[in-house]
């Protein structure tokens, strides 16, 4: 099978979220390559709705660090999980946590990206976990639940709907 990025509006693909009562998409890398492209996909997604009336959910996992959708050289990056953790452990403020939520919110609603899969709330239980790993923000239940809390709030805050993640047996 040959691989479909889904870069451009799709009738086909439209027509199939419409008869069979989609309730929403997720956007992957290979979906999102540039802002003009991104703008033209996601406001034909926002554009949708079902027969009552209720508009699709468009998301996407942008956590800010190793995993981030979005194009890095078009948009807010930031050093991931891990590293913010430590550097609000050294001394800088939560506030940092609350800003970065903040700012990713505001360049995926700028897109129409409505629901971000994110943050990340795994315990850095084994770090040899391949997946987890510096995704998360610490060891520490206590510190990952603070920092984690704050990005969502700063994502809540301007409107974006959030998903702490992830589901058992990818992470602790």
């Amino acid at each position: 099978n040959e691989k479909r990025d889904m870069t451009a509006p799709d009738e086909v693909i439209g027509r199939i979220i419409k008869s069979n009562h989609v309730g929403g998409v997720i956007l992957f890398s290979n979906n999102i390559k540039e802002r003009s492209q991104i703008e033209k996909l996601t406001s034909w997604y926002a554009g949708m709705e079902s027969s009552a009336g209720v508009h699709l959910l468009i998301a996407t996992d942008n956590e800010g660090g190793n995993v981030f959708r979005l194009p890095r050289n078009e948009y807010a990056s930031f050093p991931g999980n891990m590293a913010l953790a430590a550097a609000i452990e050294g001394g800088s403020s939560e506030q940092l946590a609350f800003e970065q939520g903040r700012l990713l919110a505001q360049d995926l609603l700028a897109l129409k990206i409505n629901t971000n899969f994110a943050p990340v709330a795994d315990v850095n239980a084994n770090p040899f976990n391949p997946v987890i790993n510096v995704r998360a923000f610490s060891d520490n239940a206590d510190v990952v639940s603070r920092l984690a809390g704050k990005i969502a709030a700063g994502m809540e805050r301007q409107g974006l709907v959030t998903t702490y993640k992830h589901f058992p047996g990818h992470g602790s």
